[in-house]
C-alpha cells in the first residue's frame, strides 16, 4: 500500500490553514500549522509568519523553536537556526 503525495498535499494545506486560522492566539496551533505549511505544503513565507507570531505569544514554546529553527536553515540562515535549537 503506497502513499499518494499529491494526494497527503490536498489533505494537508486545507487542514493547516484551518489550524492557524482558528488557533490565532494559540502558539502550539501556530507552530505546527506553520511548520505544515512550510514543509509538506510549500508556502514558507506563511509558515514562517505563523511560527513567528506563535514565538510571540509564548516565547518559552518549544516546538516553535524547532520548527522556527528547520524553516531558519531551509532559508539559509545556519547561524540563526543554531540559536534557536538551542533555545
Amino acid at each position: 500500500m503506497g502513499h499518494d503525495r499529491s494526494q497527503e498535499l490536498d489533505d494537508a494545506l486545507p487542514l493547516a490553514r484551518k489550524a492557524v486560522g482558528l488557533g490565532r492566539d494559540d502558539a502550539v496551533a501556530l507552530a505546527t500549522g506553520g511548520y505544515t505549511l512550510a514543509y509538506v505544503c510549500g508556502e514558507p513565507d506563511s509558515g514562517s509568519a505563523n511560527v513567528d507570531r506563535a514565538l510571540t505569544l509564548n516565547p518559552n514554546l518549544p516546538t516553535a523553536w524547532y520548527a522556527d529553527a528547520w524553516l531558519r536553515i531551509w532559508r539559509g540562515e545556519p547561524e540563526i537556526a543554531l540559536r534557536h535549537f538551542s533555545a
